[in-house]
């Protein structure tokens, strides 16, 4: 600043500021002007590092909900392969059971409630333990990534 344009004013502080001020320089003027201009740096970069730390929690943030999105398309893209493939089976089967029922001339059927057969109760267990035995298989795998 040319010393021409400074404005003379005067302040009213507490004896300790006065100290510090006096700490600063040769002279209360120089001293008090060093001291705001350091005050205006550091107010500055104070703005300019909030500035950094939000650009970085963006991008953070961004980073963490692409790899939640890309962990969860791969598991609903197992989930949907699953179903297909069960969607598939079952096709299968119904079609199965119609050529059978009408190659039997059959019109009606019993249903489970009114008698089930002991073959269809031990395909029901085995089926069950191979469910269990999949989730056990499952369950060990993950302990072991672990």
């Amino acid at each position: 600043m040319a010393e021409d344009k400074k404005v003379q004013k005067r302040y009213y502080l507490e004896p300790h500021w006065h100290e510090y001020i006096e700490d600063k320089g040769h002279n209360g003027s120089s001293a008090l002007e060093t001291i705001l201009i350091q005050h205006k740096e550091y107010s500055n970069n104070l703005f300019d590092l909030r500035f950094i730390i939000n650009q970085i929690k963006q991008e953070l943030l961004q980073e963490i909900d692409n790899g939640i999105k890309k962990n969860v398309e791969v598991e609903m893209k197992r989930i949907r392969l699953g179903t297909n493939n069960t969607d598939r089976n079952t096709q299968v089967l119904i079609e199965l059971l119609q050529g059978f029922m009408v190659a039997s001339n059959k019109d009606t059927i019993t249903t489970t409630d009114l008698y089930k057969p002991d073959f269809l109760a031990e395909a029901e267990t085995v089926v069950h333990e191979r469910i269990a035995n999949l989730k056990q298989k499952k369950h060990s795998k993950g302990d072991e990534k672990e």
